[in-house]
């Protein structure tokens, strides 16, 4: 039998919005070979097998820098799984979709050399090691260009980037509201 990787789940949250110093202080009491698991507070895992098929996308493809995987919403179309249906808020329909997709795909992976969301990232701590997480608030101007936390991290990820095409997650992401607000991002 193989090892089994050592997979820590984390979703820190931050009041003052400084969302990376708060990754990277519960991410520095990880053991150095840990595989660190983030996802937003609004994501939700749809199957009981989950942490198998993460495990295996790990045992897999242990050249990966970062996975990602399928979604039901977020503000980006070419990210969704299926963007015609993002605003169905049917948790059973979402929960069809994710046994279908895990039962079809498990743990293969697609190549992904996007810029990732962050509403689900997991990578090894030794690529946190090189690219340690900034202090900037969620949404940062530099330069007049607006750029967001995720944005800024996955970009600057150089090694292999992958979707792990049989995890389909429920992400909240602001249904029953407007996609592009951002007032949850501002310091009440």
């Amino acid at each position: 039998m193989e090892m089994m990787p050592n997979i820590f789940y984390i979703n820190p949250y931050s009041l003052t919005l400084h969302y990376g110093v708060e990754l990277n202080k519960h991410i520095e009491c990880l053991p150095n070979d840990a595989w660190v698991v983030v996802t937003d507070c609004d994501v939700l895992f749809l199957t009981p097998n989950y942490g198998r098929t993460i495990s295996n996308a790990i045992v897999t493809y242990p050249d990966t820098s970062l996975f990602t995987c399928e979604v039901n919403r977020l503000g980006q179309s070419a990210r969704c799984y299926d963007w015609d249906n993002r605003d169905n808020d049917s948790i059973k329909h979402h929960i069809k979709i994710a046994t279908r997709l895990e039962r079809e795909y498990g743990h293969k992976c697609e190549l992904d050399d996007g810029h990732l969301a962050g509403f689900f990232w997991c990578f090894p701590k030794s690529e946190w090691l090189k690219n340690k997480f900034d202090s900037h608030t969620i949404i940062h101007e530099e330069n007049h260009k607006i750029t967001s936390f995720d944005i800024r991290w996955s970009g600057k990820i150089t090694g292999i980037k992958r979707k792990i095409k049989g995890l389909y997650v429920w992400h909240t992401y602001r249904i029953g509201g407007e996609m592009r607000d951002t007032s949850h991002l501002e310091i009440q």
